[in-house]
C-alpha cells in the first residue's frame, strides 16, 4: 500500500490549517476529525492539497512531521507533531478476546451501522468512494459483471 502526505487550507485565505498522511481517499474525508477541525471547517471551508504521493508509510510520517514543524505557527488542528501510528504492534492474547467480545455486542454492531450511515451521507466521502470504485472496475484483473 502507498501513502501520501496531504494539507487542508482555509477556503477563505489559503492558509494550512491541518496537516495529515493518508491513503486511499483519507484526504477527503470528514469523518474522524476533531472538534476544533470541524469548527474550522465550518467557519471557513477547506481545500485539499496532496503534497506528495506514493510514499511509503515511515516517508509519509517523517514528511507529516516536516510539515507539522514548517506550518506550527499557522495554528494548525494538529494536535501532536505527526508522526503516529502502530505498525507492527503486538496485541496480547487477552486484548484480542476482549476486542472480540465487543464486535460481538449488538451496541457495537449498531454504533458501527449508524457511522457507516452517516459516512455515506457525506458527499465527499460518497465521491471519493464512487471514484475508487471505478478505479478498481477499470482494472484489467477485475471483471465487472
Amino acid at each position: 500500500m502507498t501513502f501520501f502526505v496531504y494539507i487542508h487550507k482555509k477556503a477563505t485565505d489559503g492558509r494550512v490549517f491541518y496537516v495529515g498522511k493518508g491513503c486511499r481517499y483519507r484526504h477527503n474525508t470528514k469523518w474522524g476529525r476533531s472538534q476544533y477541525w470541524h469548527n474550522t471547517v465550518n467557519k471557513y471551508g477547506y481545500t485539499v492539497e496532496i503534497v506528495k504521493r506514493n510514499l511509503t508509510e515511515d516517508q509519509a510520517y517523517q514528511l507529516e512531521i516536516q510539515l507539522i514543524k514548517k506550518y506550527k505557527r499557522e495554528n494548525l488542528c494538529n494536535f501532536t507533531n505527526g508522526g503516529e501510528g502502530a505498525p507492527g504492534v503486538t496485541v496480547s492474547e487477552q486484548t484480542k478476546a476482549l476486542l472480540k467480545k465487543q464486535r460481538q455486542s449488538k451496541k457495537w454492531r449498531e454504533n458501527l451501522r449508524q457511522k457507516a450511515i452517516e459516512r455515506y451521507k457525506d458527499p465527499d466521502f460518497l465521491a471519493a468512494h464512487k471514484e475508487r470504485v471505478k478505479e478498481i472496475a477499470s482494472r484489467p484483473e477485475v471483471k465487472v459483471k
